[in-house]
């Protein structure tokens, strides 16, 4: 594939731009775009911190986005951002429409939790009942970032959750662990990491790669982190050497 990634940035109207992420994917596929060009475009989430506020932009984004935290949240922090506008329209705007989103989480919430109690449930039911309800106090969480005191109480509701079950899967052991970094439980979280070493689940130990990587940056512990980027990186060799694609394994250096 011809090497665009940084020529777009260099030079942008030297290559055409896709105006949709979709049309941004086909013509990564087609090696037309270098991935960076790709991710530029990703969801048009960079648009939505344009000056001022895109307001139709944020209204289309949130009518397809339902419950992907990873388009919501960054919508959300623009939303805050923009609650002390000098503009009325939009502070009010934003006001109401953090206001939606956050309760599209809620009443997800609440439907859980309202389900069929967990003891009636069969063992594959209940882990996907915790799975289901775990992820959504993980999101409705990320959406408070400015609000410390709900997010941490969210939190708490995930790990304790996730607490009643010893014999639960590995994903639900590694999203308590990220829970707890979040709280700041660092030893607590750097004990069940350790417990995780045996894993050989290629997802699993990507997933507490990155969690070491994280609970190492949380410590100012550079040594260790350089350690894990050298473990991903030998991860995502092996992986592409057995047939596999290594763009599967690369959101790592988003948060590198």
């Amino acid at each position: 594939m011809a090497d665009y990634s940084l020529s777009f940035f260099r030079n942008p109207l030297a290559i055409p731009f896709p105006r949709s992420l979709s049309t941004a994917l086909r013509a990564y596929r087609h090696g037309q775009i270098g991935i960076e060009a790709a991710m530029y475009r990703a969801g048009s989430v960079d648009s939505v911190h344009q000056r001022p506020l895109n307001i139709p932009l944020v209204q289309e984004l949130l009518a397809k986005s339902g419950l992907d935290i990873r388009l919501n949240r960054p919508i959300a922090e623009e939303l805050f951002e923009n609650l002390e506008h000098p503009d009325r329209e939009i502070a009010d705007f934003a006001a109401q429409t953090l206001a939606r989103l956050e309760e599209r989480y809620y009443r997800e919430l609440r439907r859980l939790e309202a389900a069929e109690p967990p003891e009636t449930l069969n063992q594959a039911a209940r882990r996907r009942w915790l799975d289901d309800l775990s992820r959504r106090y993980m999101d409705f969480a990320s959406l408070q970032r400015f609000n410390r005191t709900l997010e941490r109480y969210y939190l708490r509701k995930c790990v304790t959750l996730l607490s009643d079950d010893p014999g639960q899967p590995d994903r639900l052991v590694l999203r308590r662990i990220r829970a707890r970094l979040h709280l700041g439980d660092l030893d607590a979280a750097a004990a069940e990491l350790d417990a995780r070493r045996r894993s050989t689940d290629p997802a699993v130990l990507r997933e507490r790669l990155l969690l070491e990587g994280e609970l190492a940056y949380r410590r100012r512990d550079l040594a260790t982190v350089r350690r894990v980027m050298s473990e991903i990186r030998e991860l995502e060799r092996e992986h592409a050497e057995l047939g596999g694609s290594s763009r599967r394994t690369t959101p790592w250096r988003m948060w590198l």
